[in-house]
């Protein structure tokens, strides 16, 4: 009952937050106009919500014009476009069915998110605190969009609780899936190689049977399955279209920010001169705090998986050489809600202040976002 309170109260508030921002703000200067909004969902229908339902429409298309130009809508991966298309076999409108299924998938990840704060903190109290810091943080809004991130955190917590409860071959099919949802997918070799690692360490201080050669096999199976996951996507690139590149090569002509990684502080000096400063204030305060929360996932979690994990994902964030989407981005580092539920627990005016910090930034981000002040 309190993870169903907390989804639809948490779900009540981006809707007020957005609904508000329109109404009574003013809209930023885009280059394309904003979407009319005739009903509550076009609020939400922004930036690659276009290009998810193409996706799932459409199917994927790739091809290469004679000036040697691309164009195609490869650049996104297939899972939540595969949810979205099945969907909306019950649900006729495309939109609908694409915000149906990332409202799905989070109320499942909160579930899930429970589960592992209790395992992980002990404690109801901390599990209440982790899911309410997850439905309220500052990027919360696209959990319930037409983006891949409800589905991306859904099976991340399959994939963590599958390493905890050691149950490999859940944790070969969930590391499979998320690479073909994001990019950053391929980072959960990492996490279930560090599980893995963690089980042997365990069983050979407790002197007991040593692993066998199926046992290795699994671990070997569930650390490569996200590796294979992205192989199997560039596969398909080149069997259906003759070009294992076509994704990269689609993100160079449409998205170059996102292309090539560049240096932290390079990606850091390019994106601060041109950008207003409240919005910097805002982008690497996010920042700082994921960095320092992914430090302190050690001390709060006791297990080095979880720092590694999140430091990874940071890592890859700030090279992308577009920071603005910081919010949406931190929303799906899970380490970073464990480890402030655990600071709640352990002071608790400290963890409501940080709360109601969390909140505030998301009803300003989410407002800021669909009236196109650019945050994804």
């Amino acid at each position: 009952m309190i993870v169903l309170s907390l989804f639809l109260f948490s779900r009540l508030l981006v809707i007020l937050s957005a609904q508000v921002a329109w109404s009574h703000f003013a809209k930023a200067e885009t280059p394309n106009p904003l979407p009319a909004h005739e009903r509550l969902d076009d609020l939400f229908y922004r930036a690659d919500a276009v290009w998810y339902t193409c996706v799932a429409r459409d199917h994927y298309y790739y091809w290469v014009d004679a000036s040697g130009g691309v164009n195609g809508n490869v650049a996104f991966f297939p899972v939540f476009p595969w949810l979205m298309r099945a969907a909306h076999y019950m649900v006729p409108d495309w939109p609908l069915a694409g915000h149906l299924v990332a409202n799905v998938m989070l109320l499942i990840a909160c579930f899930l998110l429970w589960e592992l704060a209790e395992l992980e903190l002990r404690s109801r109290t901390a599990a209440a605190w982790a899911l309410a810091f997850m439905l309220l943080c500052p990027g919360t809004a696209w959990f319930s969009m037409i983006f891949s991130e409800s589905t991306f955190l859904l099976l991340f917590l399959v994939l963590i609780l599958g390493c905890r409860r050691r149950h490999w071959w859940v944790v070969a099919a969930a590391g499979y899936l998320l690479a073909l949802t994001r990019v950053v997918g391929i980072l959960a070799c990492l996490f279930v190689a560090l599980e893995a690692l963690s089980e042997w360490l365990e069983r050979r201080r407790a002197g007991g049977v040593a692993p066998t050669p199926g046992e290795y096999a699994r671990w070997l199976l569930a650390a490569a399955a996200p590796a294979l996951g992205h192989a199997s996507f560039l596969l398909s690139m080149q069997v259906y279209f003759g070009d294992w590149r076509a994704q990269h090569n689609v993100l160079v002509s449409g998205w170059p920010q996102n292309a090539h990684p560049v240096a932290p502080w390079t990606a850091f000096l390019r994106e601060i001169a041109p950008m207003h400063t409240g919005k910097w204030v805002i982008i690497y305060g996010l920042l700082l705090g994921g960095i320092a929360l992914s430090a302190l996932s050690l001390r709060a979690l006791r297990r080095p998986s979880y720092p590694v994990v999140a430091f990874a994902l940071l890592f890859i964030y700030v090279t992308a050489a577009n920071h603005s989407p910081m919010a949406r981005y931190l929303s799906v580092v899970v380490p970073v809600h464990l480890t402030l539920a655990w600071i709640a627990t352990r002071v608790p005016w400290l963890g409501g202040a940080l709360m109601a910090a969390s909140a505030g930034l998301m009803c300003l981000i989410t407002g800021l976002m669909v009236n196109g002040y650019v945050f994804y």
